[in-house]
């Protein structure tokens, strides 16, 4: 044990004995005798004695002998009645004395059993700032030679650190800090850093430090003590964070799945969670089941309380296809020709698709009722259908042109609207409809010509007979000059023929022909003749027309 208690005081002397190399930093303090209880006063003195020399040994201390005290006190005339052991009187010592810390306690023995109990205040503010305290089973000597030596480095321990920072005050290092995760966010002694990792820092103050990098629900920590004029780099290794959660249900025993994968019943606490968003689903048998978002947080424990809703199942046929359904807000799915699971109740059924009015029905379902509902959705438009004769006439609708008839429109909202027909060379029609969702209007109309083009006709239709008139008499009269003039012409060849045919001088031969040409010309000018002479009434006749 000997050996033990040796190693700590040369540890606590190792960590702490460089700080005094340049300044003196050490706490000035006083130690009380300690009060005895089952021990002699002398015991009490000679313990108190040991502690103020081990309380030296620990180099953390500059101890006031107590002889020293007893002269400083007598000097300012203090006085005292019996034992300063009140927080109040020590306070009071310790100003006189001009410390920083008064050390008080006691020593008690039972049989062979030793207790030692020691605190230290702090004299400015009358704070304890901390106690310890140590058993022995054993001889006084042993108490002296070891336990005492204990209690005074656990008490250099305990202020080592007020001195490490003090000794650090005023001297600066560099420091250099990346994270396995780049671009993280720096704390440094709980103060955020304005810059992400890699990050150096000149300049900055020597000690102890404690370094946390985030990114994300990435974490990293570390405690560093950087030295005076050292350049210290800094490696932290990021994990992301972790956290618990605490599910309970109502009534207990339901499946939990957390993130698609099976994790046990209710009640369950999820130890090391992944920092985040998690998805988890709670179901159990005839109850509706609840699905929800959870985020964990860092270092922390969420409690979910859930209570399960009995089941109802629904069955929903629809129309059209594409239809939505919600049950009370929430989406059930497209189309939907099984059952959905529904609290019992009374719920809102919710169904909408594109271009069609909504649908709502509350609807009361008792506890493992099944029912089925089937919905058709009402189409927002109606249907128009125009025809006319002839066809090809331009349609405007509230003064809008929309195309040409035949025309059918299958998506006008239900309104009144102004119908317009126009089509060139005819009037123009116009119609007030009504047009009605998911009913069909069908409209059919016979344009009329305009009296100007009818005139127009007219007057075209005159002069065209006037034309005609004019032609046909030129046609009849020339035909009939021609037929007569070729009739002449052959009437003169029939006479050329028969002068031939009365020579006589002419053959059997030559006379039969002459006489065949007489036949035939005189033949010709009659037929000839005939035509001139019918043109030649034709065209008599159609002068009046």
């Amino acid at each position: 044990m000997q050996k033990k208690l040796l190693l700590f005081i040369c540890a606590v002397l190792l960590l702490y004995g460089y700080v005094f190399s340049e300044n003196d930093v050490r706490i000035s303090i006083a130690v009380n005798d300690l009060k005895g209880s089952g021990v002699d006063q002398a015991t009490a003195t000679i313990v108190s004695d040991r502690l103020r020399g081990e309380l030296v040994n620990t180099g953390v201390f500059r101890v006031m002998e107590r002889s020293e005290m007893e002269t400083v006190l007598k000097e300012q005339g203090f006085q005292q009645s019996g034992s300063c052991n009140e927080t109040s009187c020590l306070v009071q010592v310790g100003q006189l004395l001009g410390v920083q810390r008064m050390v008080a306690g006691s020593i008690g023995k039972v049989d062979n059993f030793w207790t030692i109990s020691l605190r230290m205040l702090n004299v400015a503010t009358g704070e304890i700032l901390f106690t310890i305290s140590e058993d022995y089973q054993g001889e006084v000597k042993d108490v002296i030679s070891q336990v005492i030596a204990k209690a005074a480095a656990k008490l250099a321990s305990g202020v080592g650190q007020e001195v490490k920072k003090a000794a650090m005050i005023g001297k600066k290092g560099d420091l250099y800090i990346e994270s396995s995760q780049p671009v993280a966010a720096v704390e440094i002694d709980g103060v955020a850093v304005n810059d992400v990792t890699p990050l150096t820092l000149q300049g900055f103050a020597a000690g102890d430090h404690r370094i946390v990098v985030r990114k994300g629900d990435w974490f990293g920590s570390q405690n560093i003590f950087l030295n005076p004029d050292e350049l210290l780099k800094v490696s932290i290794a990021m994990e992301q964070g972790k956290g618990s959660v605490e599910i309970f249900s109502k009534p207990s025993g339901a499946s939990i799945t957390i993130d698609g994968a099976k994790s046990g019943e209710t009640p369950l606490k999820l130890n090391k969670l992944p920092a985040g968003e998690h998805a988890l689903t709670i179901s159990k048998d005839g109850y509706v089941g609840v699905t929800q978002s959870v985020r964990v947080t860092i270092g922390e424990t969420q409690n979910l309380n859930i209570a399960l809703k009995e089941a109802a199942w629904l069955s929903v046929k629809i129309l059209p296809a594409t239809a939505t359904i919600t049950i009370d807000g929430k989406p059930a799915g497209a189309q939907t020709m099984g059952n959905i699971t529904v609290p019992a109740g009374e719920i809102e059924v919710q169904a909408e698709a594109a271009d069609h009015d909504v649908f709502r029905q509350k609807i009361l379902l008792s506890a493992g009722e099944k029912k089925t509902l089937d919905i058709r959705l009402t189409s927002i438009f109606g249907t128009l259908k125009v025809t006319s004769i002839p066809s090809g006439a331009d349609i405007f609708l509230n003064e809008k042109r929309v195309g040409v008839t035949p025309y059918k429109n299958e998506k006008l909202l239900q309104d009144n609207y102004m119908l317009r027909l126009t089509l060139p060379a005819y009037q123009s029609i116009t119609d007030s409809l009504s047009v009605v969702k998911e009913q069909t209007l069908d409209r059919h109309y016979k344009l009329v010509h305009t009296k100007v083009f009818l005139d127009s006709i007219g007057a075209a239709a005159k002069a065209a007979h006037k034309r005609s008139q004019l032609t046909r008499r030129i046609v009849f009269g020339a035909f009939a000059a021609g037929c007569a003039g070729v009739g002449a012409y052959f009437n003169q060849a029939a006479a050329n023929a028969y002068s031939d045919y009365s020579r006589p001088n002419q053959t059997p031969n030559a006379y039969d022909t002459d006489w065949n040409k007489v036949q035939t010309n005189a033949t010709t000018r009659n037929v000839l003749y005939s035509v001139a002479g019918v043109l030649a009434a034709a065209f008599v006749i159609s002068i009046p027309f």
